[in-house]
């Protein structure tokens, strides 16, 4: 996508899409989990729609994107939210936009709107659209994205005028596993959308990760001058509490960290923090160097999350360590939680 800033054209075209959408408040008959798609007639690409409002907390349109948003979409109906995880919504792919209040809105929101002479009073009025990735700080939309937004809403408000009078348009065929998803259609003249009914977008294989370089006569010496103890050590992998920035103009991100902590005492074992391209070598050497400190292998390590249990089961193995998946790391996420509320009140 194009890394350039929508026109003030463009921005007026999006604007108008989020105020006919706003003004039909289809969150009034429609629940979160009415899914339907929207396919992006340059790209391909299906946003699967969520309108948000029905809890009457926040209030908009949230377009998550291929088949990694609709996983995560899913993931987040289905699923109960794990309210102690720190990273909860972070590893989201997605457009939004939302109705706000005044004062949730950033100095560059308000010069557009200021820009195209618009005036919103109260509160869920005021239009916010957002970018979301794994791992960044909610973004301004690029001019690519602003175009694919504004389609999104355009089709929404089809879709939802349409589901106030059959609710069926969406329920019968989610019912069968199946999404109605609004297709482009190029004529000579214009684009035209029709509907369509399509079987949900399978997770492709993520791409291979770079390989993790490991001494192993090292790793060797020190399985080997490392007792065999009874402790039990709790690991993490996760997104800091805490985003970062490199300039004033680029976009913030979180960096990943691990955690290691004693299951017993609860005593912090170790802490490390690394950039995204960065964290598996770091974790990895970071994990190494703690067994050598200590002089002991742990008789386990618990890990919670798929993402470490990946990262650290083969240099465990090799260092005769078992790893064990579990539902909850109790003392390593009330630490989570206090760094968190540390880093926040900075």
């Amino acid at each position: 996508m194009a890394s350039t800033a929508p026109s003030i054209d463009e921005w007026r075209r999006l604007y108008a899409a989020a105020e006919a959408f706003g003004e039909i408040r289809s969150w009034e008959w429609m629940s979160d989990s009415w899914t339907f798609g929207v396919r992006d007639p340059i790209t391909g690409t299906i946003a699967y729609c969520s309108v948000m409002g029905a809890l009457g907390e926040l209030y908009g349109l949230a377009a998550y994107l291929g088949a990694e948003g609709l996983h995560s979409l899913q993931d987040m109906l289905l699923r109960e939210p794990d309210y102690d995880d720190i990273n909860l919504g972070m590893d989201i792919r997605s457009l939004m936009a939302t109705f706000q209040s005044r004062g949730d809105l950033r100095k560059a929101d308000l010069e557009v709107i200021r820009k195209l002479g618009l005036s919103f009073r109260g509160r869920h009025s005021w239009p916010l659209f957002r970018s979301y990735e794994p791992g960044l700080f909610p973004w301004f939309l690029t001019q690519d994205q602003a175009a694919f937004l504004t389609l999104i809403l355009q089709q929404a408000t089809n879709v939802c005028l349409r589901t106030h009078d059959d609710p069926n348009l969406l329920l019968s065929p989610l019912s069968k596993g199946l999404y109605l998803v609004r297709m482009p259609e190029e004529t000579d003249e214009k684009t035209v959308w029709h509907d369509q009914l399509i079987q949900p977008e399978q997770l492709v294989a993520a791409r291979p990760e770079t390989p993790i370089q490991i001494d192993e006569l090292r790793l060797i010496r020190v399985r080997d001058a490392a007792k065999a103890g009874n402790s039990i050590w709790d690991a993490d992998v996760f997104y800091a509490p805490a985003c970062v920035s490199e300039n004033p103009k680029s976009r913030p991100y979180y960096p990943f960290m691990c955690l290691w902590v004693d299951h017993h005492s609860q005593a912090v074992l170790a802490m490390e923090m690394a950039e995204h391209d960065k964290y598996r070598q770091a974790f990895v050497d970071k994990f190494i160097d703690l067994v050598q400190h200590l002089e002991t292998r742990p008789r386990e390590i618990r890990v919670k999350r798929e993402l470490a249990h990946r990262l650290y089961q083969d240099v465990a193995a090799k260092l005769g360590i078992p790893v064990r998946q579990v539902d909850e790391l109790g003392a390593l996420e009330r630490i989570q939680t206090q760094l968190a509320s540390f880093l926040e009140g900075r």
